[in-house]
């Protein structure tokens, strides 16, 4: 688990964040040393603070971070917002960093941990369902699955990641 904190006055911001990251192997956690403050620009007051995971797809943020610094070099933007826009952009434009075929296979794992995500849900939720006694049907079993996909949609359009493109 991380633990930050950002303080905010009128002047400043102070950001201080613990600096273990666990990693769960075959054997077990594992808990290593990380550092999750990082700063954005050598020339400019701009921090960015990660938790979860210490990598994007393999490659560790602080690797990331430096190498955004180094092509911003003396550049700034007037807002915080910008420079995240910005990051952003040079996350998703870098290539070097996650070549097509790498973004495909984290794509595709991705996809099979939801799904087998779902099938633990579904799986939990007809249990459930056949504690009651009552008989379950296929429709039924259906619509519980139809209840879960509902509750995914939600919360994916409650982030910003999902567009209904059937509208």
């Amino acid at each position: 688990m991380t633990a930050e904190i950002a303080i905010l006055n009128r002047n400043a911001v102070a950001l201080a964040a613990d600096s273990a990251v666990t990693l769960q192997l075959p054997e077990g956690p594992k808990i290593y040393q990380s550092n999750k403050l990082f700063t954005l620009s050598k020339y400019r007051p701009v921090g960015l603070m990660i938790y979860g995971s210490a990598d994007l797809m393999g490659v560790p943020w602080e690797t990331i971070v430096k190498q955004y610094r180094s092509q911003l070099q003396r550049g700034s933007f007037a807002t915080l917002p910008e420079y995240g826009k910005n990051f952003l952009t040079f996350i998703e434009r870098n290539s070097i960093f996650f070549p097509p075929d790498q973004q495909e296979e984290h794509c595709i794992n991705q996809v099979l941990a939801w799904l087998h995500r779902l099938t633990i849900r579904l799986s939990r939720a007809v249990k459930e369902e056949l504690k009651t006694k009552k008989p379950i049907t296929a429709t039924r079993v259906k619509k519980i699955f139809q209840e879960i996909m509902s509750e995914d949609i939600s919360h994916l359009k409650n982030t910003g990641l999902f567009r209904d493109s059937h509208r």
